[in-house]
């Protein structure tokens, strides 16, 4: 097993409020924009997931050639939690807030970059 000195990993994870409820609710709107999310972070999308829970709410996964990047929906709150971790030094980590805040329009976002 490596050392995790030698493993690179960029976590970060993103609460963003006052999200408009059917941007987190309708697949057709959330997966596309999640999309564009990852290419302007410079991250590959190689398989996407959705589910979507009754009565609304949606989990998405995008798998990336790097790792992934989740998105949890609570439509109904205007809330949503962003997950991304990425083996590669390539992930524009600087720009993740606002990327973010163009794509989503938050009243409000709080943004961690969790350490290893």
């Amino acid at each position: 097993m490596p050392n995790s000195a030698q493993i690179y990993i960029d976590h970060q994870v993103a609460e963003l409020e006052g999200v408009n409820f059917e941007l987190l609710n309708s697949e057709d709107k959330l997966l596309p924009t999640a999309q564009k999310v990852a290419e302007q972070l410079n991250l590959r999308v190689v398989k996407s997931f959705i589910h979507r829970f009754d009565p609304h709410g949606l989990s998405l996964m995008l798998v990336l050639s790097q790792s992934h990047l989740a998105i949890h929906t609570w439509p109904e709150h205007g809330y949503m939690h962003v997950d991304i971790v990425t083996c590669s030094a390539n992930m524009a980590s600087s720009k993740f807030a606002e990327v973010l805040k163009k794509y989503f329009s938050p009243t409000k976002i709080t943004c961690r970059k969790i350490e290893y």
